[in-house]
């Protein structure tokens, strides 16, 4: 499926590629990374990327006057051999009703988009054996989950 990758290079290199993008933002940013040093998952770069590049991508977008907090927390579960990668922004939110819709094509609430980034990143969650949760109060923020199983050695 996909090369072996250290768990926590992929999300630095997506923040750091997506500050650059918005670097007219000031985003306060946390990070929390605990897992064993050489954790690694498998999995192809370019979808990992491009999945946490749209992760990020929403959240810098939902900060209202350019201005927030995101936390990015790292994870080992290791009763089941997982690792939960946790972005949490305090942007605007995702109104309760609109939430069960965000996987779904097409969905947006937001004007020039195609409503496709969350359902492919749900996709290529999935086709990494990984699951995608979103948790999200308008008004208060957004949380993104994602587990992913450990490559084994």
């Amino acid at each position: 499926m996909g090369q072996k990758n250290r768990v926590g290079d992929l999300p630095s290199e997506s923040l750091a590629q997506t500050k650059n993008k918005y670097k007219d933002c000031s985003v306060e940013i946390s990070k929390k990374f605990v897992y064993k040093r050489d954790i690694f998952i498998e999995a192809d770069r370019l979808h990992m990327t491009k999945l946490f590049i749209n992760i990020l991508d929403n959240a810098y977008q939902s900060f209202n006057n350019k201005k927030g907090a995101l936390s990015i927390e790292i994870k080992q579960r290791r009763k089941t051999n997982q690792i939960l990668l946790k972005f949490k922004d305090d942007g605007c939110g995702i109104n309760k009703n609109d939430l069960p819709q965000v996987f779904d094509p097409f969905f947006t609430q937001k004007s020039k988009r195609t409503g496709l980034g969350l359902t492919l990143c749900n996709q290529l969650v999935n086709v990494h054996n990984g699951k995608m949760e979103i948790a999200s109060e308008k008004g208060r923020g957004t949380t993104v989950e994602v587990l992913l199983p450990i490559k084994q050695v």
